[in-house]
């Protein structure tokens, strides 16, 4: 836990990763095993936060810190990869996990936040090179105009995902560079430490692999839908 920082930012931090929670929760259709799974991850992650596991980690220059970014990506794989995982996948509902996305605009103002404490480098909030607040200004226009009017074609809304994704991605490494060691002195002044502390380890433990895990499945049953029926088409020619 980060002392110097108000209380109400910590809970409003919170507050965020348990509407992600209930998000996933919702796609899946209520899914227990899939609540379950996730409330472990994020405990396990939590635990290791406040306690400061991965600070230490990056102190003693260990490996350890990859229990902070690797874990997430399992289960990913398992969805997109396996037969199981894929027919588990055809039950999500899309529309849920593009307005998930939203939740990347007060993601980017906590990101502002840590920065005016310095508790993170710039480069990674909207006041540097991450951009990553307009996958979520425009979220709920694709989840309005492409889900619900279904007035959007499979091409824009695949497009659509993969620019936000691709802007994850650009955060996420920047963020690994970032990370406190003799390496990151040489490009940013300031550290990436605050990620490391709960409950901001959870935005890479959980939250930012959970943005990606949404636009990379809709990313693929999009395209099996424009395989199917065409890019230019949109979802009401589609389920018509």
């Amino acid at each position: 836990m980060i002392d110097k920082l108000p209380i109400a930012f910590n809970i409003s931090f919170i507050a965020i990763t348990t509407a992600v929670l209930l998000f996933l929760y919702k796609t899946s259709k209520g899914n227990k095993l899939i609540l379950a799974s996730l409330i472990f991850g994020l405990f396990m992650q939590g635990i290791a936060g406040y306690y400061e596991f991965y600070i230490d980690s990056i102190k003693k220059l260990t490996f350890h810190i990859l229990f902070l970014f690797l874990p997430p990506f399992i289960p990913i794989c398992i969805y997109l990869f396996t037969s199981r995982g894929k027919k588990l996948l055809k039950g999500f509902e899309l529309k849920w996990l593009t307005l998930m996305q939203f939740l990347r605009l007060p993601i980017a103002f906590i990101l502002a936040g840590l920065y005016f404490y310095k508790l993170v480098p710039q480069s990674i909030t909207f006041l540097g090179t991450n951009f990553d607040i307009l996958a979520g200004l425009s979220a709920p226009a694709i989840f309005y105009y492409g889900y619900q009017k279904k007035s959007l074609s499979i091409y824009v809304m695949i497009l659509w995902n993969i620019l936000a994704l691709y802007s994850l991605i650009q955060l996420f490494v920047v963020v690994l560079f970032a990370l406190p060691s003799p390496f990151q002195t040489f490009i940013y002044k300031q550290s990436a430490s605050g990620i490391l502390y709960f409950p901001y380890v959870w935005l890479f433990g959980f939250i930012t692999p959970s943005f990606m895990f949404g636009h990379l499945t809709a990313i693929s049953h999009l395209f099996k839908i424009g395989n199917e029926y065409g890019f230019d088409h949109n979802l009401k020619r589609v389920l018509s």
